[in-house]
């Protein structure tokens, strides 16, 4: 249901992703990864809503 909204989604998903990332940039591997699992993770947890 609401198929439409997929496309939308998916696309501020990864605008939201990305800007959580760039304002990681100077954190190491590890710290990054876990940042963008954390993104990722919240992301998700808003759409599940």
């Amino acid at each position: 249901m609401h198929s439409w909204r997929y496309p939308f989604l998916l696309h501020i998903s990864q605008h939201l992703c990305s800007f959580c990332l760039s304002t990681k940039v100077t954190q190491t591997l590890n710290q990054r990864v876990v940042s963008e699992n954390t993104c990722n993770d919240a992301f998700l947890g808003h759409v599940g809503k």
